[in-house]
């Protein structure tokens, strides 16, 4: 199973530090706009690679979104290309601009944290 990571900032990385050595995850994947993140999250193997945007989204079984909650709402039309059966987290800090912007096609996916 794979774990996608959007935001490999503190909240996506420390995420990523403490589920790596439940091996409940056979591949983490992550994504950052910051390509600096990027780069550290995979020099500290948080990370086994970094995806473009796109193709990450496609090929994770979990997503989590570690971003800020205008990102996760601005992102909201992107994750209608995932995959049946993906499970979405989100780590925003409030959910009701988030809820709202879930597009019903995929709002069977989704779980607040």
């Amino acid at each position: 199973m794979t774990l996608g990571i959007i935001g490999l900032g503190l909240m996506g990385g420390s995420l990523s530090l403490a589920i790596r050595p439940t091996k409940m995850f056979d591949q983490i994947i992550g994504y950052d706009h910051s390509k600096s993140h990027e780069k550290e999250a995979l020099d500290r193997k948080l990370v086994d690679m970094v995806l473009p945007l796109e193709t990450l989204i496609t090929h994770a079984d979990v997503l989590i979104l570690a971003i800020p909650v205008d990102a996760i709402v601005s992102l909201m039309p992107l994750l209608e290309t995932i995959r049946r059966g993906t499970t979405i987290i989100d780590l925003g800090s409030t959910k009701t601009s988030i809820v709202r912007a879930i597009p019903p096609s995929i709002r069977s996916n989704f779980v607040p944290a």
